[in-house]
């Protein structure tokens, strides 16, 4: 049996969720906006009462997927190191939520400023370029091997 990681169920997921908490960011400015009353499925309800419909609808998703997930114990290690980043790299991105720095003299770097140091670390680059050119070497080395085995010159 390979285990296998559905990267893109993992891609709508965050998609979606990407998508809904910008709507929710777009519309609702201030704390007190929380309590603005909704008129749609979830009457009677407020934006405050969507927002924590949000969060349990996340916790129960987790919890579900925790319950039923089916890990080969062979991938143990491996899935923990990707989670280990992919965990990071969400606590960082989730950092930049209703960041609104936009002037240098208030003592803040700038959004722009951000941007321009996650580009200056080179993480987006060494992601999409730097990983996937590492991956093929080592697949082509692994195929390599594998034919050197298969000829009886291993």
């Amino acid at each position: 049996m390979t285990s296998e990681t559905d990267w893109q169920a993992i891609r709508s997921l965050m998609e979606a969720m990407l998508e809904g908490l910008e709507a929710i960011d777009k519309v609702i400015k201030e704390d007190t906006e929380r309590q603005y009353s909704l008129h749609g499925p979830l009457k009677p309800g407020n934006v405050m009462d969507l927002i924590m419909s949000c969060q349990t609808m996340a916790t129960n998703l987790r919890y579900a997927v925790v319950q039923t997930a089916n890990y080969s114990e062979k991938s143990k290690h491996l899935r923990n190191d990707l989670r280990t980043i992919f965990m990071t790299v969400a606590d960082a991105a989730s950092e930049l939520i209703g960041y609104e720095a936009t002037r240098a003299d208030d003592g803040l770097p700038t959004a722009a400023a951000i941007r321009t140091e996650m580009n200056a670390a080179g993480v987006a680059k060494f992601l999409k370029s730097m990983v996937p050119r590492a991956l093929s070497e080592i697949s082509e080395t692994k195929a390599s091997q594998g034919a050197m085995i298969l000829s009886g010159n291993a």
